[in-house]
């Protein structure tokens, strides 16, 4: 335990980070679906019609997701466990800063909890932005729409050159790009200050815009990224049926889920019960994945240093099997599991 602790090897500390990720995922998981019961029908449903209580389980579930399980989850995660790999270095730069910035997340974590008990919460919304401040979320919007549009392009450019073999990734990876897309686009209609606060006050339009791009496209962006590197950092097998069950059950449940205002006129009542059904079936999703990180763990198979090395079907022998190389960067060089000191030497540039 003390070793965990005070550990300095950024494998330890990228796991800790996606530990940390999943855990704050399914406390913001349980406040989204707190959300969504109680909009499951008009009038009062499970908060006794306390509106600043909704509006608290709002602020509180916007911040877990994005602080504590997305921005972990990515950057501290994936980043440490494969970014030292990849450039061949032994370890993180200013490891004990980065043992350090990992443990001030859990107590960041349960100041935001306990928030929620003091007075009667913190219920800003999930903007927790002043209006005043319209001018620059408009430069912004615009400064950040183009260069995304940018990139969709140059994704749908790599996938057009690629062969492409639709396994669990590849699907969750077309997701986020189709999911992403549709965010994208309705967010150019935000850079409009005028529009923006009409969409922000009375409609579903930015609540669906960035959970199109946030709900569905970083955490379809996260799934693809687990899925792909799960066999290289575990060394285990994943079930591949069972991923893409996983996937199609989260498509159809997060394209079915916005939310906001604790309640509505009965004419709304219809799309929000399937709205309230549709958060029930990422719900599913979500324990679903949880088992499928069971059965890596109870059933995986031992993978060789490229688990995506060829497609099965091009396999004839063993020999074939070693000479094959279908990825020339460092991190496949190692073995699976990725070893806790990969390098021992910094990388020279040639």
């Amino acid at each position: 335990m003390n070793s965990w602790l005070s550990s300095t090897n950024a494998k330890e500390i990228g796991t800790l980070y996606l530990i940390f990720a999943v855990f704050a995922g399914m406390i913001g998981t349980a406040f989204s679906v707190l959300i969504r019961l109680e909009l499951s029908a008009p009038g009062v449903q499970v908060l006794q019609g306390d509106h600043q209580l909704f509006n608290v389980i709002i602020t509180a579930h916007a911040f877990i997701m994005i602080f504590f399980m997305v921005m972990p989850a990515l950057v501290g995660g994936f980043g440490n466990y494969l970014l030292p790999v990849q450039v061949g270095a032994p370890d993180m730069a200013f490891p004990r800063l980065n043992n350090i910035s990992f443990w001030l997340l859990p107590p960041s974590l349960i100041l935001l909890l306990l928030s929620s008990l003091v007075e009667n919460g913190a219920g800003t919304g999930w903007t927790v932005i002043n209006k005043l401040t319209r001018a620059y979320f408009t430069a912004a919007t615009m400064v950040i729409a183009v260069p995304t549009g940018i990139k969709i392009f140059s994704w749908l450019a790599t996938l057009y050159g690629g062969s492409l073999r639709f396994t669990t990734p590849l699907l969750f990876t077309l997701g986020f790009l189709a999911l992403f897309t549709i965010g994208g686009l309705t967010g150019v209609v935000l850079a409009n200050a005028s529009m923006d606060i009409a969409l922000h006050d009375s409609t579903y339009y930015v609540v669906a815009h960035f959970h199109y791009v946030l709900s569905m496209g970083a955490v379809f962006a996260l799934f693809a990224g687990f899925y792909f590197w799960t066999p290289k950092i575990i060394g285990l097998t994943y079930n591949e049926l069972l991923g893409k069950i996983h996937f199609w059950t989260l498509f159809v449940g997060v394209n079915i889920m916005p939310r906001r205002i604790p309640d509505y006129p009965d004419a709304f009542a219809g799309w929000n019960a399937v709205s309230s059904f549709g958060s029930l079936i990422s719900v599913v999703a979500t324990v679903l994945f949880g088992y499928i990180i069971y059965d890596i763990f109870a059933n995986g198979k031992a993978v060789n240093n490229n688990p995506w090395l060829v497609p099965s079907y091009f396999t004839s022998t063993s020999e074939f099997n070693n000479e094959a190389q279908t990825a020339n960067t460092l991190e496949w060089s190692v073995q699976s599991p990725i070893p806790f000191h990969a390098f021992n030497m910094l990388p020279v540039q040639s």
